[in-house]
């Protein structure tokens, strides 16, 4: 595995051309994100309880979320990864007295993107952007066992649970540091873009935000 490791790495050195070491350290990484995402599904309510007794309804679609990735550093200002996230869900709920109805919306994604890297001198520090594509795969779980009616912001689901596929555009700006040898640690803020209108469709895709603090160990 070392063999393997340094050749990976003498190879990278060799494309960078000998250039400074920078905070995009050359050669294959693995890492985690932890943070927070916004599921931008409709404001308001799914539920018109208005004509409900003692009726309520909530909307939330934020909430903790986790992206894994791995990918590989070209030079000092390329390279390319791979992710698996998981959003927060989004909830709908309607309820009063005797009635309860609940929409909920699950996303998760796999995506591939290209890093564009902008090394601040050889302090450690940069800043860098990516742009690349994601599979969206959505779940919508809808329970209504009591006829509570729906407002028209979501279209009426066709069964109690709903899926969706969609390959969409991702985009983002981070900031890292690499702290020791192997080791770093960054800010990033994504975004997946929309496709659809939910009020015609209850499997559209929202746009998808996602804000992590990462930490990734570089084999090299």
């Amino acid at each position: 595995m070392k063999r393997i490791c340094l050749s990976i790495c003498t190879g990278a050195a060799a494309l960078a051309f000998a250039a400074p070491v920078s905070a995009a350290i050359l050669g294959p990484y693995l890492g985690l994100g932890v943070g927070q995402s916004i599921a931008k599904t409709p404001d308001g309510y799914a539920f018109n309880v208005s004509t409900l007794p003692g009726g309520s309804a909530t909307h939330a679609h934020t909430g903790a979320a986790g992206r894994a990735f791995g990918g590989f550093n070209f030079n000092r200002y390329a390279g390319v990864e791979l992710g698996y996230t998981r959003y927060a869900r989004a909830l709908y709920t309607g309820q009063a007295p005797g009635y309860y109805a609940s929409m909920k919306y699950y996303f998760r994604t796999y995506d591939i993107v290209l890093k564009g890297y902008l090394p601040l001198g050889d302090s450690g520090f940069n800043l860098y952007g990516l742009l690349g594509y994601a599979r969206v795969v959505g779940t919508l779980k809808y329970i209504n066992n009591f006829g509570v009616p729906l407002s028209g912001t979501i279209a009426t689901p066709q069964a109690k649970i709903n899926h969706m596929w969609r390959n969409r555009p991702i985009y983002g700006l981070g900031a890292n540091y690499t702290f020791a040898k192997h080791f770093t640690i960054g800010l990033e803020a994504t975004e997946i873009y929309r496709m659809g209108s939910f009020s015609t469709s209850n499997t559209a895709t929202p746009n998808l935000d996602l804000y992590t603090l990462n930490f990734a160990y570089n084999f090299c």
